[in-house]
């Protein structure tokens, strides 16, 4: 009998969300602040419109990825998630700011070494194993090219992938 009161007790208690998952309140505070984010003419596409009626975010391309992720993911999170997970997203985003620049100081790679590894230490506190896949692993090695060949944006397909497009709308013959 005092089995299966004990058992009947664990069925009926539930996990706890992850910190770093959003409810539904704070996942529709975090597109609000997407439809009112107001950017610079061509910093990034609209994002007000690649916000669905179903509360997603879709039609998002890789540049618009990247301003997400350096610049507005920590201003959109703020007061939104717990302070170490906010932490973790902040340096990430400060980490992918300091490897897309467009100058590099050869002389600051120990010290964005350092702030790599320390962000990717905050990350396993906060994140579950399965979270960390070959992507996450990436930035260690971006750095490192970094040192190797110079700014990353020199080697950034963003322009050709445009100009491909300008030439696209020339041709005539679709087939």
């Amino acid at each position: 009998m005092a089995g299966s009161e004990s058992r009947s007790e664990q069925d009926s208690k539930t996990m706890p969300p992850a910190p770093y998952c959003l409810s539904k309140t704070e996942k529709t505070k975090f597109l609000e602040v997407l439809l009112s984010f107001k950017g610079p003419t061509g910093f990034s596409s609209s994002l007000a419109k690649c916000v669905t009626v179903k509360k997603k975010l879709s039609g998002l391309k890789s540049h618009d990825f990247h301003h997400l992720m350096q610049q507005i993911l920590p201003l959109a999170t703020m007061g939104l998630l717990d302070e170490g997970v906010r932490l973790a997203i902040a340096r990430v985003s400060n980490v992918w700011r300091t490897i897309c620049a467009k100058v590099w100081d050869p002389s600051q790679y120990d010290s964005v070494m350092m702030d790599v590894a320390f962000t990717l230490c905050i990350m396993e506190i906060h994140f579950p194993p399965s979270f960390f896949d070959v992507m996450t692993h990436l930035m260690i090695h971006v750095v490192e090219e970094l040192d190797i060949c110079g700014p990353v944006n020199i080697r950034w397909m963003y322009p050709i992938e445009r100009y491909l497009k300008t030439l696209k709308g020339f041709v005539q013959n679709k087939a």
